[in-house]
């Protein structure tokens, strides 16, 4: 539909578009976002899973190592490099789902989405993971910033442009 005030003639006038903006939030409602402790659990609940899967993994590569010439320092550098590994295809891989969470997050009724709250792809969910390092390495202070923050992002959440939200 054409301007009619005095800057329908202007050359320099900014076009009408009818495209919605990029980052509109896709979900209908409100947007509730998730609080600190509920996150502060569902990290304790998939940290609890996957030290469970690492001590099974160890014990299992301890003990053949310990069968075989293979040298007990090589062995824990092995199952050290595959913990970390586990871990961050936990997290990417579940997040990056269709279910948008790692199962700690299920259980608090939480998801991974992007600013646009849509699903966010493999990439982004292992940027957010090894961001979560930083996090970390700054005395936890990317961690204890999330409820500071009208969107209760911690660090990586900014640094990945990712939200959790209820629901």
């Amino acid at each position: 539909m054409p301007r009619v005030d005095e800057f329908h003639a202007n050359p320099f006038a900014a076009p009408e578009s009818d495209l919605q903006p990029e980052f509109e939030y896709q979900n209908s409602g409100p947007v509730e976002y998730a609080g600190f402790w509920a996150r502060l659990v569902a990290t304790i609940v998939d940290g609890i899973m996957i030290q469970c899967c690492m001590i099974v993994l160890a014990t299992v590569i301890l003990v053949v190592a310990g069968m075989t010439s293979i040298d007990q320092g090589l062995a824990t550098l092995i199952v050290l490099l595959i913990g970390f590994i586990c871990g961050w295809l936990y997290n990417a891989l579940q997040e990056s789902s269709e279910g948008r969470a790692t199962l700690g997050k299920k259980l608090m009724g939480l998801k991974v989405v992007d600013l646009a709250g849509r699903k966010i792809n493999f990439a982004r969910a292992s940027g957010r993971y090894f961001a979560k390092t930083f996090s970390a390495i700054i005395l936890m202070i990317g961690f204890l910033i999330q409820p500071l923050n009208d969107k209760k992002q911690a660090l990586h959440d900014m640094m990945a442009g990712t939200l959790v939200t209820k629901g």
